[in-house]
């Protein structure tokens, strides 16, 4: 169902932003403000002050592929009794990031796009909680909150929560966290070294991925296996709930048909480890039509649970084995996973 208020569905874009101004409470819940009581108490200069940071950071933000949907400021006074902002400027905390071409795709259908910030993640915080019964608890009774403070949060809400705000901050900066605290913070951080498989379907497209594995051998420590998802269904399977799942990524390429990227990453799904990152990469074949078709058995699985290049396309031979292992070591991913599709028996005969 699509639904509208004064002609616009939810997600759609506003003439312009609107400063929707609150107190903050010493206790419980803010409360929203008049925007004309807030100019005759302190004048124009928060409005001002929060749309034009909220303008300047939505086109940083946009040229990015990002839509700022909206954010939280929280404004005071410093110690000249200046105006300032005084809280979190564009934290997933604070605001709610939409990727661009998925807001498009949506535009009209009066559902808003999926977000990379808290929000996705306070669903199952929420339902944690409630499992728990924390609900019930009474946050001014001491053992009560003795109880909760002794609670320790499920460690896969931790691990999401972690890779959602990190994927926001590369998307929007263009590093890894560490490496942005040390090129422009000047803080001296180790750069994390991650744990790559390299898959390929077959020995003989061993000739197309030598630049990449010395990219690899470099940059990450991990390890090189060879395995058809068609004649080593098996072993692949046997990988996938076992010693695969102990990378943080997964290159892996084929030629021609093969499924080896999406029939993984259906596996690793299966095994409940879908936040296991998998970039498929199809390998040059001996005709036009061969190439086509490891490139669509990447780009056209339902859902594209499969990291693609970033112009949405197959990462495709030697050059896009290489670009696949740079973005293996040096990028962000979010969880990907394949949606539930039930059985059905839909007749006998």
């Amino acid at each position: 169902m699509c639904l509208k208020f004064g002609g616009r569905a939810n997600g759609s874009e506003l003439p312009a932003p609107i400063f929707t101004p609150t107190t903050k409470a010493d206790e419980g819940h803010d409360e929203a403000m008049n925007v004309d009581e807030v100019a005759q108490k302190f004048g124009a200069r928060p409005e001002r002050m929060a749309l034009a940071a909220f303008s300047l950071a939505g086109k940083y933000a946009r040229n990015r592929g990002i839509i700022i949907a909206d954010t939280k400021k929280e404004l005071g006074l410093d110690e000249l009794c200046r105006l300032c902002i005084a809280d979190e400027k564009f934290t997933p905390d604070s605001s709610r990031f939409w990727p661009a071409d998925l807001w498009l795709s949506t535009r009209g259908s009066g559902k808003a796009p999926d977000s990379f910030d808290k929000e996705p993640i306070r669903i199952y915080f929420r339902k944690w909680l409630k499992d728990h019964g924390i609900e019930k608890f009474d946050p001014k009774n001491p053992e009560h909150v003795e109880i909760v403070h002794a609670m320790t949060v499920d460690p896969k809400i931790i691990a999401e929560t972690t890779r959602r705000y990190r994927y926001i901050f590369w998307r929007l900066s263009g590093m890894m966290l560490e490496r942005y605290q040390r090129n422009a913070m000047g803080i001296k951080v180790d750069m994390p070294t991650r744990k790559i498989l390299a898959l390929i379907g077959s020995e003989s497209d061993a000739n197309q991925i030598q630049v990449g594995m010395d990219h690899l051998r470099q940059n990450a420590h991990g390890e090189l296996h060879v395995m058809s998802c068609h004649r080593n269904s098996k072993e692949l399977d046997e990988g996938a709930r076992g010693h695969f799942l102990d990378f943080d990524a997964i290159v892996a390429g084929a030629g021609e048909s093969s499924q080896l990227s999406g029939v993984l990453k259906a596996k690793l799904c299966e095994n409940g480890r879908p936040d296991i990152t998998v970039i498929g990469v199809g390998f040059k074949g001996k005709t036009a039509e061969a190439d086509q078709a490891a490139k669509s058995a990447i780009e056209r699985l339902p859902g594209q649970p499969v990291e693609l290049d970033p112009n949405g396309k197959a990462y495709f031979g030697p050059e896009g084995f290489l670009a696949a292992c740079i973005a293996a070591t040096g990028n962000e991913f979010m969880t990907k996973k394949y949606g539930s599709k039930p059985t059905k028996l839909l007749e006998k005969f």
